[in-house]
């Protein structure tokens, strides 16, 4: 009699107070498969680079992880189940706060685009449409400048961002992609001559060149900034240089690269007449005849 009486004590339903220290097992399921729904979300943001997708997920995830616990500890003492409530409480917001700064780094920082494309085919240190002017242990020295990019960048980011570097890539005759060598504007003056180097004239970049611009600048949210950047080709590529393409890379001070669509085919002195009265800033001549030449990377 006394067995049956014991039996039938742990068979009782429990009462309504007596289930709450018990965890809600149907919580307990949806939490799980929220948080393994969370984990795949976040993998494929990363993979697709889908910042809306990197924040949906890091909200399943970190409302699944705190209805989990919250249910879990609800079989505790009372001052402790506050305590571990108010760390949950304390977890999900910390989650949240971070999710930002992280979600960040998956937006596309820049937006880059090359807007005009001027080069020359002749990679010799005499047919060069720009030159660029500075002094060596030669003297007076130029070197040419056989590719001028200007290009337009624009912010993405809901922040300010700050581009750190570019970089040209060039592609002739449906090869592979190649690395410019980049020429730094500042490094001296830079002159056009789409003819005679004894009537060079002074191609001024302080206002619209990109190592005038870039550097310190700090670009607020949707904001666009365009200019010129120089470039030479690598020795690589001193023959075959027809039907080119061009494009950019642009890295922020996170490290994070942005790339551009490729270009056109602009090449030729012709150009200049389409571009140079709005974008090219031209004043004044010099005469570079006497001076000494050599191509940019041997002397830098």
């Amino acid at each position: 009699m006394t067995k049956r009486r014991k039996r039938k004590s742990e068979d009782r339903i429990h009462t309504p107070s007596e289930k709450s220290n018990f965890p809600r097992s149907g919580w307990i399921e949806s939490s799980i498969k929220g948080i393994a729904t969370g984990v795949v979300a976040n993998v494929v943001s990363n993979y697709l680079r889908m910042p809306w997708l990197f924040f949906v997920s890091w909200l399943i995830f970190c409302t699944s992880v705190a209805v989990l616990l919250w249910n879990l500890w609800t079989r505790f003492a009372q001052p402790r189940r506050i305590a571990l409530r108010t760390a949950t409480v304390i977890l999900f917001l910390g989650a949240l706060c971070v999710t930002r700064p992280l979600a960040q780094r998956l937006e596309s920082p820049f937006k880059v685009q090359v807007m005009v494309a001027v080069f020359g085919r002749d990679t010799s240190l005499n047919g060069a449409l720009s030159w660029i002017e500075y002094d060596s242990l030669h003297g007076p020295t130029i070197s040419p400048v056989p590719v001028a990019l200007f290009a337009k960048i624009v912010n993405l980011r809901s922040v300010t961002s700050q581009v750190e570097a570019y970089v040209g890539e060039v592609r002739c005759g449906g090869g592979t992609w190649t690395k410019l060598v980049r020429i730094d504007s500042r490094s001296g003056y830079v002159f056009w001559t789409p003819g005679d180097l004894r009537a060079a004239v002074r191609w001024r970049l302080e206002s619209n060149g990109l190592d005038y611009e870039l550097p310190g600048k700090q670009l607020q949210p949707n904001e666009t900034i365009e200019g010129w950047a120089l470039f030479a080709f690598p020795k690589t590529l001193s023959t075959g240089i027809s039907s080119c393409i061009f494009r950019m890379r642009v890295t922020d001070t996170l490290g994070e690269t942005s790339l551009s669509p490729s270009s056109t085919d602009n090449s030729g002195p012709s150009r200049q007449d389409t571009v140079g009265s709005s974008l090219m800033h031209l004043d004044g001549t010099a005469d570079l005849s006497t001076a000494h030449r050599a191509f940019y990377n041997d002397a830098h």
